[in-house]
């Protein structure tokens, strides 16, 4: 009989997190073993939906408003595994963006001691939660996130033909480091290479002043259809600030295309899979790393990441393998009880 697999999710942008999860409810080959529903919550919300679910998991933000809406989950699912997938948090997010340190660990500690299980969605990640001993160790996984590949796969080789273009894919916000690279081909890069950023977000108007109206700089709205976006690039520039994965970068190697990213985070997991570390992640640093690929056969010779072909079986079978464990454990204290 299969087991019933309820995610709590309060995004309802059409980005990793629910790309993700249609990657387990649409699993080809009968991979799934469960039966995986997705329930939306809206954030701040006190009362808890009604379900029947073998295992709970929480794609929901960490924060102090959800911290009710975890508390009664727990008390009114006592019995029910419950998993919480860190999506939001990072090292390098930590850093850059909270001020008041004690508080925070004092969110993640106590948040976290909610849930049975803590998936990190990258080892840098599930390293530096450990290190910050955010949880118990017996508690802490990692299953590195990832999406349907096969559209990447299909896509074609870069067109031998036109401008080499640096491909920046995502939202537009202050995490994706994206005006790093708008200042970097303004200021210093050759109109002979061009970069293409496809995505929206709040800091488009300023992108777009920063972009000075140079020719080699275009804006593409965000797309339903990533593969098609990386379809039009030659290369995959990811200049974050913060990112506990990546998705673009797998997305990316999938497609066989060059990706240069920071070394921040999950990042640091996809270099040591081939994608090119930029030491620093500045205007100077990314103008050193891209200031020589005008040329395509320089482009063609750039070394590609070849280690995504199982990444899709090997998620789904580490989240087989999780549900089997905390489901296993639940019926054996049953039968204890």
């Amino acid at each position: 009989m299969k087991n019933t697999i309820i995610h709590l999710v309060d995004d309802a942008s059409w980005g990793g997190v629910n790309r993700l999860l249609e990657c387990l409810e649409n699993a080809p080959f009968g991979l799934v073993q469960d039966i995986h529903k997705v329930v939306r919550v809206d954030r701040g919300k006190r009362t808890t939906p009604i379900f029947r679910a073998d295992v709970i998991v929480s794609h929901m933000a960490i924060c102090w408003k959800n911290f009710p809406f975890f508390s009664k989950l727990r008390a009114g699912y006592p019995e029910t595994p419950m998993v919480h997938v860190e999506h939001s948090y990072s090292e390098h997010y930590v850093a850059l963006n909270v001020e008041k340190r004690e508080r925070f660990d004092d969110l993640l500690n106590l948040s976290y001691a909610l849930f049975d299980k803590i998936v990190a969605v990258s080892e840098p990640q599930r390293q530096w939660i450990a290190r910050r001993k955010y949880c118990q160790e017996s508690q802490l996984t990692h299953i590195s996130s990832c999406v349907n590949l096969v559209p990447f796969q299909n896509i074609s080789n870069s067109s031998p033909e036109g401008l080499v273009t640096v491909g920046a894919i995502g939202r537009f916000h202050e995490q994706k480091g994206f005006d790093i690279l708008v200042d970097a081909f303004a200021r210093h890069l050759p109109e002979t290479l061009q970069l293409l950023l496809i995505g929206d977000g709040p800091e488009r108007d300023t992108l777009v002043k920063k972009a000075r109206g140079k020719s080699n700089i275009v804006f593409q709205p965000s797309t339903s259809d990533p593969a098609k976006a990386m379809g039009q690039c030659d290369i995959v520039a990811m200049p974050s600030r913060w990112e506990p994965y990546g998705l673009v970068a797998i997305e990316a190697m999938t497609a066989n295309r060059p990706i240069f990213c920071s070394s921040v985070d999950g990042l640091k997991q996809h270099i040591a899979g081939g994608a090119i570390g930029v030491p620093e992640n500045s205007v100077l640093g990314w103008f050193e790393a891209l200031k020589n690929l005008t040329d395509r056969r320089t482009v063609d010779n750039l070394p590609r990441a070849m280690g995504t072909a199982n990444a899709e079986w090997q998620f789904i079978n580490s989240w087989n393998g999780l549900i089997n464990t905390l489901t296993h454990i639940g019926q054996e204290a049953q039968r204890a009880a």
